[in-house]
């Protein structure tokens, strides 16, 4: 189920490949960017029970200002410096590992997604159970993301597994 501005209504569902999807996404990133600037915008409740929303609208600040510079030659009204561009430049690939700290691999892993099947079941993998498996290991998975199925489990499940993300999955 899609919520507000197309916000999936959990984290770690919905498919981040839909176009709608990263709309209503870049939408919150926008209005609580400029929320930061003072301005009077509303924030989906949503972005704000995000654990990192705070530095995320940090990090979209910068990105923001670097790309307008940038896109527009410093033909803007705050162009940033040579130097701050640089800075700003090499410490993109830190601002974006702080995001991913604690972050559980099937969440965000590129567009890998591992799925531990012994942490589907527990202690003894119940055939009359199958359904609430494959719901939770669709759940995990998402669409067009690269998946890779591992951990302790019988064949069946691993099969069974396997069968529904058919098709679901860019690569398996």
């Amino acid at each position: 189920m899609v919520g507000e501005l197309g916000h999936p209504a959990a984290w770690g569902g919905g498919s981040w490949l839909s176009r709608e999807q990263r709309k209503g996404a870049e939408e919150a990133l926008n209005n609580a960017y400029r929320r930061l600037r003072k301005e009077e915008v509303g924030v989906p409740e949503w972005y704000g029970s995000f654990p990192s929303s705070q530095e995320l609208t940090k990090i979209w600040s910068s990105l923001v200002e670097l790309r307008n510079t940038l896109a527009h030659c410093a033909m803007i009204e705050e162009p940033l410096r040579m130097s701050t561009i640089k800075n700003k430049a090499e410490e993109i690939p830190t601002w974006l590992q702080s995001l991913l700290e604690g972050t559980a691999d099937h969440v965000v892993y590129g567009r890998r997604v591992v799925i531990n099947l012994k942490e589907l079941y527990g202690e003894v993998a119940k055939l009359d159970e199958l359904p609430d498996y494959l719901d939770k290991a669709q759940s995990l998975a998402g669409e067009g993301n690269d998946v890779v199925l591992t951990g302790q489990a019988p064949v069946w499940l691993y099969l069974a597994i396997a069968h529904t993300l058919h098709g679901k999955t860019r690569r398996l």
